[in-house]
């Protein structure tokens, strides 16, 4: 797990979560193919956890890779996309964007 502590890296640990993150993003590659967002026809919780978790994988020194153009697509998307609540971007505070206080919930809102 990632964090500020300097702690020995154990080899087998390493090699199962490159396994496990892999296979996440091709399952998301697949999941969004032919569709704009995951649950629906509009943005919910689900998108905004899937962009979130995209961004913090570079904590761990992750990229969603080549093999899943459908996932890049769609988190360069989120990074521009807008909803109808006053014009404000939905992309997370330090991930390129703002986020005001209470906006997880008029960004779910807004499509309604």
């Amino acid at each position: 797990m990632p964090g500020p502590l300097k702690m020995p890296q154990i080899p087998a640990l390493i090699d199962r979560g490159n396994l496990r993150i892999g296979a996440f993003y091709e399952t998301m590659n697949q999941e969004l193919t032919g569709r704009d967002f995951l649950v629906g026809n509009k943005l919910s919780q689900a998108d905004i956890d899937l962009y979130v978790t995209l961004g913090f994988s570079g904590w761990v020194k992750r990229q969603i890779p080549d093999n899943c153009p459908v996932l890049q697509n769609w988190f360069s998307g989120m990074k521009t996309r807008r909803v109808g609540y006053q014009g404000r971007w939905i992309v997370p505070s330090g991930l390129g964007g703002q986020i005001p206080r209470n906006t997880l919930t008029r960004v779910l809102n807004a499509g309604s």
